[in-house]
């Protein structure tokens, strides 16, 4: 998921941590 974080990241950084805690 590093593509899908960096998308988020420059969107928004908390919506990344969300998400990465949803996949695991």
């Amino acid at each position: 998921a590093q593509y899908h974080r960096a998308a988020h990241a420059l969107r928004s950084r908390k919506l990344d941590k969300l998400y990465e805690a949803c996949r695991y």
